[in-house]
């Protein structure tokens, strides 16, 4: 490290700079420096010096590929209480492990796997089809969303249904709230692993029993080294004044049935698409620009591309969704709302 650092001025002493944070992120010296380096290359030069520049550069090349962040190591596992011992509880359980046990263990192997910078991007995803016994909860999650204990999308509530789903929400609360706090636990340079990070909590859908995507509700915490605002809740619909929640909890709230009708009456269940219309697509351009991904001309992320993510996946309007118009992005970029700057 003290060799890399004497060549570089990086990982000194004092705070992160822009470019320290940069190579620790494993983003190359060469790439930090690439626009300066191309400069000078087009200067004449005697060809002793250009095999010096060439030189250096390739030393940082293969210097760079080195660097290991310092609390990579067995201490930091320990600390995060991942022991041969405590990993077993990943496994242990019919026909599923106990979730409870096993939860926080993949997510103190997440926040390692983080700290050693082995994966930019991890998805922690809970099984749909769980039944929640250590809450004292009988029926499997994915039937209780449904309402009704089963897939049918019509017929009597199951009692209580509202209150055992709200006991699911919160025991999800808690286990992101333990993420954070672990992310919280461990510094990078003048921040913490989450102010580096951008950790999202959201659902599949945002109704269960509508089966649709309308006003769901997405948790960020962490800026990912600056890019988000923090501290805020954002309405992108156009910051309406209630923050409406949606009606999702009108569904099955008197214990009366759903409508029935199968899929035709969907639409008539949990919030209606004319009340939250802004796609998700455009959060994911969010993202990808917070931790570099680049862009091709047409603003799709491309490996090697130079412009910012604008367009992602296939649509941005759930009313094109059942019709026969082809893929369209109506609305590229990403919301302007959510940055911090």
């Amino acid at each position: 490290m003290d060799v890399f650092t004497s060549l570089t001025n990086l990982f000194g002493a004092g705070p992160m700079s822009p470019d320290t944070y940069a190579v620790a992120r494993r983003r190359g010296v060469i790439d930090c420096v690439r626009e300066d380096l191309n400069n000078l290359r087009r200067v004449t030069m005697s060809s002793s010096d250009r095999k010096k520049l060439d030189a250096w550069a390739d030393l940082l090349q293969q210097t760079g590929r080195t660097i290991v962040p310092a609390q990579c190591n067995a201490d930091t596992a320990s600390k995060l209480g991942l022991t041969a011992e405590s990993v077993t509880a990943l496994t242990t359980g019919s026909p599923l492990p106990d979730i409870s046990k096993s939860g926080p263990v993949w997510m103190d192997l997440a926040v390692l796997s983080a700290i050693c910078d082995m994966n930019r991007v991890i998805f922690m995803k809970m099984p749909a089809s769980y039944v929640f016994k250590f809450l004292g909860i009988t029926a499997d999650a994915a039937s209780l969303s449904q309402r009704t204990g089963n897939a049918a999308m019509g017929g009597a509530c199951v009692a209580n249904v509202i209150e055992q789903l709200h006991t699911i929400d919160k025991w999800y609360a808690q286990q992101f709230a333990y993420l954070v706090g672990r992310l919280d636990s461990f510094t990078e340079g003048d921040r913490t692993l989450l102010d580096n990070s951008a950790t999202v909590w959201f659902n599949e859908l945002s109704d269960g029993n509508a089966h649709n995507l309308n006003n769901m509700p997405i948790l960020q915490a962490g800026s990912c080294g600056g890019y988000f605002k923090t501290g805020w809740a954002v309405n992108v619909e156009g910051g309406k004044a209630d923050m409406t929640p949606g009606h999702s909890d009108e569904d099955c709230s008197n214990g009366q049935s759903p409508p029935t009708g199968g899929a035709a009456n969907l639409d008539s269940l949990g919030t209606p698409p004319d009340v939250a219309t802004q796609p998700i697509n455009k959060y994911y351009c969010n993202l990808m620009n917070a931790i570099g991904v680049k862009a091709g001309a047409d603003g799709h992320p491309l490996k090697g591309g130079t412009a910012p993510v604008t367009r992602f996946g296939k649509y941005d309007d759930t009313t094109l969704f059942r019709t026969d118009a082809p893929a369209m992005i109506k609305n590229p970029g990403e919301y302007t709302d959510l940055r911090a700057s």
